[in-house]
């Protein structure tokens, strides 16, 4: 089923085609959920591009941005004031947010080379609750999942509770 919903054409910001199923291409593929008006995915902007660079070259990570009110201007305009390096997407009409089924952002996903999900969750454990941050995080879900991943074994942690902003639905 996955195969048939990621045939379908996709753009980048710049409204060129990308195919975030890059299972192919990778051992393990991430997708976090993203928002450009919620401040718990904002606060996540630095470490989003520091799980780029350690990434890079191992796994692809793409940005979703799944709100249906977002425009693609909105999207990149957002991509560009926090400095984001990971390819970002358009989901307006929410075929990856259904399929990965997110409810909020920023979520991950980590999908194995099969294109099998083997994580769903939160980034990091920094957000105790929506409003109450620990500060510094102590444990790293969506990158113990990619190593996992990588390294071609199933994670310890396969869910970890989301703290964030509800993607809204039409």
């Amino acid at each position: 089923m996955l195969a048939l919903i990621l045939a379908a054409a996709f753009v980048d910001l710049a409204g060129s085609p990308v195919k975030p199923d890059a299972f192919s291409e990778s051992k393990a593929t991430g997708w976090i959920f993203i928002a450009t008006d919620c401040p718990v995915s904002n606060g996540y902007a630095g470490e989003i591009n520091r799980l780029q660079a350690a990434y890079s070259g191992k796994a692809r990570i793409f940005l979703i941005y799944s709100d249906p009110s977002t425009s693609r201007a909105d999207a990149a305009t957002h991509h560009s004031a926090y400095s984001l390096k990971s390819p970002g997407i358009l989901d307006a009409k929410q075929t990856l947010m259904h399929e990965a089924k997110a409810e909020k952002t920023p979520e991950a996903v980590v999908f194995n080379s099969k294109g099998r999900i083997v994580y769903k969750g939160r980034i990091d454990n920094r957000w105790a609750r929506l409003g109450v941050s620990r500060g510094t995080a102590t444990t790293h879900e969506f990158r113990d999942a990619l190593d996992a991943a990588i390294a071609g074994r199933m994670p310890k942690v396969q869910r970890a509770p989301e703290v964030g902003c509800y993607i809204p639905r039409p």
